[in-house]
């Protein structure tokens, strides 16, 4: 059996881990505040502190593409019709849209989505939650024999039924072999649960978008973001502490110092007295010149547009800021124009989503497995079903439709209207369909 020497190895072992998720959460929440603006400015002034979200935008991006739409799963053959609809009727009692979208959200953020799936009530339940509550033993294969997931609760929290009366912490542990729960509370460490893994095979599921298992966010994209925002607020501080004019007065009095800091009965410097009237007594020999320091504001704007553009090609996403006419408003494009602008985020989705995708298959081999073993119709060869992550791009609907009637030759009833983007079940819309006869 597992000991607690056991459970510390495997956690602290994670602890790297865990601080780079600490580190790209901050980003993320936008509480990414650099050093820099911490080191006051050379005239005393504090810097303008500007954060521009670029994490929780490039991640807001990829996964609405890839995870607006929900995951087709399809046999070729229809051999496992039964059981695949018995995987798909799980999924929906599960909201595996909702699943799917938090998984890839932090698989892309932090490296890895975690969910477990476990049978309770005559049911199979499927629970998403953070990586950073977990830690990993893994075989000479990459293949996943130990998870351990660290929970903190707080008193009232009920556990297995009944409420804590003080906080604790619980230790889950899975395995092949068995699922136990330890407490690490008021008590010594000590087993609350321990049940016989039935199914045989790993009850969690973990995602990736990338075959290290890393974030999508290297060192460079999170410097490339720290640069934006830096030269962000070094113009807000030049246009805001510099433009000030500066007064220069040449006055032929050689005591004028003097006399502008000598003081009235009330105790008033005279140059005092002349920044509350606005009223400068000069000499006629004397001159008045302003001096004012110019901010390079075409530098600046230089200086954002590179470090914008490094931000859009590393972090794979569309620039649409050229296709707007000056008032904001995108102009219309052609289908061949949308496919050359998201060309870099076409080409990451696609690795993205293989990725993802086998977290995905993983997912119904675990309640394939459940449904076997209960004695539900089940998939006869998990890896003969075909997984389709659909992109949400932009399409030009006018142009679609105009040259879809010419594939009426070559393609099925099927292929043409999935080819259709407002269609997201082609099987129910033919089907559902007034007409017949093939697409003319």
């Amino acid at each position: 059996m597992i000991t607690k020497k056991d459970i510390d190895d495997i956690w602290n072992r994670y602890s790297p881990f865990r601080t780079r998720y600490r580190k790209v959460k901050k980003y993320y929440d936008g509480r990414n505040v650099d050093r820099y603006f911490y080191i006051p400015r050379l005239d005393g002034r504090e810097k303008t502190q500007t954060i521009t979200n670029w994490v929780a935008h490039i991640t807001g991006i990829h996964t609405g593409m890839l995870t607006s739409k929900s995951v087709q799963y399809d046999d070729a053959d229809d051999s496992n019709k039964a059981g695949l609809d018995e995987v798909r009727s799980c999924l929906a009692e599960n909201d595996a849209d909702a699943l799917d979208e938090q998984n890839f959200r932090n698989a892309f953020l932090y490296g890895q989505g975690v969910e477990t799936i476990s049978f309770s009530a005559g049911a199979i339940r499927i629970t998403s939650s953070s990586p950073d509550e977990w830690a990993f033993s893994l075989d000479e294969y990459g293949n996943l024999q130990i998870a351990v997931r660290k929970l903190k609760l707080s008193a009232g929290t009920f556990l297995q039924g009944h409420p804590l009366r003080t906080g604790t912490t619980i230790y889950e542990i899975y395995t092949r072999d068995f699922v136990a729960r330890y407490s690490d509370g008021d008590k010594p460490f000590h087993e609350i649960y321990l049940a016989e893994n039935k199914i045989g095979i790993m009850p969690v599921n973990c995602y990736c978008v990338k075959s290290d298992k890393t974030s999508f966010f290297s060192e460079s994209l999170l410097d490339a973001c720290d640069l934006y925002n830096k030269t962000r607020g070094a113009l807000c501080d030049d246009i805001t502490h510099n433009v000030d004019a500066f007064l220069h007065w040449a006055s032929a009095d050689p005591n004028i110092l003097e006399k502008l800091m000598q003081r009235d009965s009330k105790g008033v410097t005279v140059l005092a007295r002349m920044r509350e009237l606005s009223l400068i007594p000069t000499g006629k020999d004397d001159t008045l010149n302003f001096l004012a320091k110019v901010v390079d504001v075409d530098k600046f704007k230089y200086d954002l547009r590179e470090s914008r553009r490094s931000i859009h090609l590393m972090g794979c996403i569309p620039d649409l800021a050229s296709l707007t006419d000056g008032d904001g408003t995108i102009t219309n494009i052609s289908g061949v124009a949308i496919q050359m602008l998201f060309f870099y985020m076409l080409t990451a989705s696609g690795s993205l989503s293989r990725q993802f995708s086998r977290g995905l298959r993983n997912r119904i081999r675990i309640i394939n497995r459940y449904n076997e073993l209960i004695g539900r119709p089940h998939v006869a060869d998990v890896n003969a079903l075909t997984i389709s992550m659909r992109l949400n791009l932009p399409t030009n609907s006018t142009e679609i439709i105009q040259y879809v009637p010419n594939l009426a030759q070559v393609l099925g009833r099927k292929e043409i209207v999935s080819m259709i983007p407002q269609v997201d079940n082609p099987d129910a819309a033919i089907k559902e369909s007034p007409l017949s006869s093939p697409i003319t």
